[in-house]
């Protein structure tokens, strides 16, 4: 799906289930290491900005374009899938059921559906010593909401997520820094209101 992006190179596209073949870029995605070391403080400090670039760009690429069969939930469908998932983890606390039960009755309106990526968080960031590479694993992809994919990387879903935006280890990411990125590569972002919500 990237390489309908007009951002991120796509470097393999191979459909066969055999691990070998692909190709290896640069970069890390452990967590831990790129929020604590100081090989990646330069990093850090152009991260917030260059995922919010990214994502931007990702929900830009025409629906058309994109490959058949990618799920396309409504609103409704898509909280049964979260609930489902937080039900699955068994750990869900109340105010997560109740923000899930809140957005439930007062769903976001949003005309605009893109491609949403569906776990945008430092978990699936490939990033190097200048800052980010790529966006990993695409396998919840679908079209919906693109207010959503920045609640993924604010979500603070359990108290071992120790890899979004809105742990304290986060040095040198800015949510600011983050939205201004977003805004500036599209100009169909959702209001503020719609993507707080998410948040």
């Amino acid at each position: 799906m990237l390489q309908l992006a007009t951002g991120p190179r796509q470097y393999s596209l191979d459909s066969s289930p055999s691990p070998r073949g692909g190709t290896r870029e640069r970069g890390e995605a452990l967590p831990l290491r790129i929020l604590g070391e100081y090989h990646y403080a330069t990093a850090r400090s152009k991260l917030a900005y260059q995922c919010g670039v990214m994502l931007g760009r990702i929900h830009q690429i025409p629906i058309a374009e994109l490959p058949a069969g990618l799920p396309d939930l409504s609103p409704q469908e898509d909280f049964d899938r979260l609930q489902a998932l937080l039900d699955q983890y068994g750990n869900t606390s109340a105010v997560h059921q109740l923000a899930l039960n809140w957005l439930r009755q007062n769903t976001p309106t949003h005309s605009n559906l893109t491609l949403v990526h569906g776990d945008f968080r430092n978990g699936n960031l490939l990033v190097d010593d200048e800052g980010l590479v790529a966006e990993l694993d695409w396998e919840l992809a679908r079209i919906g909401n693109p207010a959503q994919d920045p609640g993924y990387i604010c979500a603070n879903v359990s108290l071992k997520d120790r890899m979004r935006f809105s742990c304290a280890r986060l040095r040198g990411i800015c949510l600011g820094l983050f939205l201004k990125g977003v805004n500036s590569a599209h100009d169909n972002h959702p209001p503020d209101a719609s993507l707080w919500l998410y948040c």
